[in-house]
């Protein structure tokens, strides 16, 4: 990301940014806590202000985005699949 121009970054913008409002609604539910991080004062003008700025031409960056976060929780589930290994034979 800091190797991208501010144009570069919208994409990114748009991919998380959405993904923070939509399943954000979801993740609210499941987690400990308020989940106040997934509210948003006004969710129809925070939608509307990404969907108008959006690009057909930015797929090829949205799916680098996509590649990115499943690499993280691949790395994360990885973590997590060897940390219970050490636990359970310890």
């Amino acid at each position: 990301m800091n190797g991208l121009t501010a144009s570069e970054q919208l994409p990114h913008i748009y991919l998380h940014y959405l993904a923070i409002a939509y399943g954000g609604q979801i993740m609210k539910t499941k987690v400990p806590s308020k989940g106040l991080f997934y509210d948003f004062h006004n969710f129809e003008a925070c939608i509307l202000s990404i969907r108008q700025i959006q690009q057909d031409s930015w797929v090829n960056e949205v799916n680098k985005g996509y590649d990115a976060i499943i690499n993280i929780f691949d790395a994360l589930e990885a973590t997590i699949l060897k940390t219970t290994k050490i636990i359970e034979h310890a």
